[in-house]
């Protein structure tokens, strides 16, 4: 898919859960679906979160699917900032939820309820973690 277009098709994809991306969104998104490494230092309050927020959305129409079926993992260190996304992105109509959330059942985690999971380095390495086996599971690939 030529540059401009591919452009547009984020912009667009973008705007379904109501996101309007600001250049270095644009930028780090499209480096990301190039499969190039991806850094993304920006001030606070400019968006990061969005970035990955548009993800499944974006990832569902590069793969032509009429429904969002993406997730989207995030590791983050600290529960607060994966309460607070959680909370703000269920709030924008995109499904999400953090490991240890107790509102949230293990099988909705098992079977793909969330268009984004959030979860801390912790969960996710701890030997023996019924959370490292769920992760790499064919439906988190």
């Amino acid at each position: 898919m030529a540059g401009v277009a591919l452009e547009e098709m984020v912009t667009g994809t973008a705007s379904k859960p109501g996101i309007t991306l600001k250049e270095m969104q644009m930028q780090a998104i499209m480096h990301f679906i190039r499969h190039r490494d991806t850094i993304v230092a920006l001030p606070t309050g400019y968006g990061k979160s969005m970035i990955y927020g548009c993800l499944p959305f974006l990832f569902d129409s590069l793969r032509g699917l009429p429904s969002v079926t993406s997730i989207a993992s995030v590791v983050c260190p600290l529960k607060t900032p994966m309460v607070d996304q959680t909370f703000r992105f269920r709030e924008m109509g995109i499904s999400s939820a953090y490991v240890g959330d107790t509102s949230c059942s293990r099988d909705k985690f098992i079977e793909g309820e969330f268009q984004l999971v959030f979860i801390s380095p912790e969960s996710l390495y701890s030997r023996g973690s019924t959370w490292t086996t769920f992760i790499k599971s064919d439906l988190y690939q």
